[in-house]
């Protein structure tokens, strides 16, 4: 629903330190926030699930439903990913985590490939709890769609988990090759 804007006047409260006296005050009227429903969209291959606003349990348990709903065999017989867009999803409670990795858990016990969609840095900590607990390793945190498509493509790819820990060694190794200057303790020189 539109916001209604109504202007009125205001009387200065001295007590309350309100508006100067004979000011107008904007005064906003809104109707209770409607959920976002969980829209989907089929393509080629992959199932995708864009969820907003705040995944509390009333919403965790909708996009639940409609990732059991989601079929996992094309018309052809070829395994359909999921595409999980959180990037309008604002926060979480633990209602709507918990409920996402009984999902998560569900989908991984059916061998459904997943790619979760994320801007947020507190969503992405969220989704990298999700796949750590539920040890699922054909779900991967993504940063857009075609990211997203390129990982359900990958059918024989390493696990997310793999990749992350192989480029934690790449990263240690580089630094155990990395001169070190003993005089100061960030590796300058003078």
């Amino acid at each position: 629903m539109t916001p209604a804007l109504s202007f009125a006047p205001r009387h200065h409260d001295s007590a309350r330190g309100s508006c100067p006296k004979d000011h107008l005050a904007v005064v906003l009227h809104c109707e209770p926030l409607m959920r976002a429903p969980v829209e989907i969209d089929a393509e080629p291959g992959a199932v995708c699930l864009r969820v907003s606003g705040t995944l509390d349990a009333e919403l965790s348990a909708e996009l639940h439903a409609r990732l059991r709903e989601a079929p996992a065999r094309g018309e052809d017989g070829g395994a359909i990913g999921l595409i999980i867009d959180l990037r309008k999803l604002r926060s979480f409670d633990d209602a709507g985590y918990k409920r996402l990795v009984t999902a998560q858990r569900e989908l991984a016990a059916a061998e459904r490939r997943s790619a979760y969609i994320i801007s947020r840095p507190r969503i992405r900590a969220m989704i990298f709890k999700v796949i750590h607990i539920t040890e699922d390793e054909r779900a991967r945190p993504v940063v857009s769609v075609d990211s997203a498509r390129a990982w359900l493509a990958e059918r024989g790819s390493v696990s997310y988990a793999a990749e992350s820990l192989m480029r934690a060694k790449e990263l240690l190794e580089r630094l155990r090759k990395r001169p070190i200057n003993d005089a100061d303790p960030r590796g300058r020189t003078a």
